[in-house]
């Protein structure tokens, strides 16, 4: 006989976060809403990071452990998706915690309005206090505006990312948050906010650095991946009618409009060209009087990337990236025009 079926199947990927990981459980375990499942996985971890998962597991059946080699947050949440079986899903990191009444509140706030997904607050945590308060898409704008969130900042019907709507996360290892999402917003009917749950995000890993610092010496991966995301949503977007199109442009250039950013500030100089055809593309498929309208919810910046800079980008581009530049180190500065170092103090 097969076991009931939970409420809520609580996702963690657990890849070496031994430091946090005792915190992140017990938070989970010790809820007062006890009707839940929860789902480690175990990314290969080299630390005490399993044997912290089976000291628990021994202790509350509700813990269930799923082994593999390393693969990424993205297949590691795809795993603990394929092995739930709650009504409900949220994913939750190793190194984050939750408030004591979280799922409680969660399941009477989206059951009680009837809604296919609740968010609620969260805030950043650092040296065990909060720094401030994380806002999201759906705190100034209507559903169909949104466009990209953590996944972990919200709770979901399972049923959303099954069957006919399988939906799973893209193979990468970085921004993979943001494709899963936006395609999940596509297929709300409606949403919730919960004020009073908490989820406590630590703004740093564990090795002290942030998504910023990653971005600036990984770049390659960080364009890679955002290009592999753009040319999937870019598929999407050529099989809506225009009428869904219309429906969903003011979400489609918000997302792509801020990964544009993004990219410009990182792109190598040989891969421009490839940028700027999909940044045509996008703006062939959402012309800017598709959204004239409804311009107070696009970011200006973000508008002004996707239809205005054009030759002006590239031109900026060279001039950022190739013909001055100024490099600081602790112990001297350095002057840099056309790749050669003319001045150094």
């Amino acid at each position: 006989m097969s076991d009931p079926v939970k409420k809520i199947s609580v996702i963690i990927p657990v890849y070496n976060t031994e430091k946090y990981l005792g915190e992140c459980l017990d938070s989970v375990l010790n809820q007062s809403f006890r009707d839940i499942e929860v789902i480690a996985v175990n990314d290969g971890s080299t630390d005490n990071s399993l044997k912290i998962l089976e000291e628990r597991a021994q202790k509350d059946p509700r813990l269930i452990i799923v082994n593999q080699k390393n693969s990424g947050l993205s297949m590691a949440r795809n795993a603990g998706l394929n092995a739930a079986r709650g009504v409900y899903v949220h994913f939750l990191d190793s190194d984050d915690f939750v408030s004591s009444d979280f799922y409680k509140r969660n399941i009477e706030t989206v059951e009680s309005q009837n809604a296919d997904l609740v968010y609620f607050r969260v805030v950043k945590w650092k040296a065990g206090k909060e720094t401030e308060e994380i806002k999201f898409d759906g705190d100034s704008l209507p559903l169909e505006a949104w466009s990209h969130s953590s996944a972990c900042a919200y709770l979901f019907k399972r049923q959303l990312v099954e069957g006919e709507n399988f939906l799973r996360f893209e193979p990468v290892r970085i921004e993979e948050d943001n494709q899963f999402s936006f395609m999940l917003f596509r297929r709300l009917h409606s949403f919730a906010k919960e004020q009073k749950a908490t989820l406590y995000y630590r703004q740093y890993s564990t090795d002290g650095k942030n998504l910023m610092t990653w971005r600036r010496k990984n770049p390659k991966i960080f364009q890679q991946a955002i290009c592999h995301h753009w040319e999937l949503l870019l598929r999407y977007a050529q099989q809506l009618s225009v009428t869904e199109r219309q429906k969903t442009a003011v979400a489609h250039l918000r997302f792509f409009g801020m990964q544009y950013k993004n990219l410009c500030s990182v792109v190598s100089w040989s891969d421009w060209d490839i940028l700027d055809k999909m940044r045509k593309e996008v703006c062939k498929l959402f012309p800017e009087e598709m959204i004239e309208n409804r311009k107070n919810l696009i970011p200006k910046k973000y508008r002004y990337y996707l239809y205005h800079q054009g030759k002006i980008s590239f031109l900026l581009f060279y001039l950022r990236k190739r013909t001055i530049q100024m490099r600081f180190s602790k112990k001297e500065k350095y002057l840099i025009i056309f790749g050669k170092t003319v001045f150094r103090y």
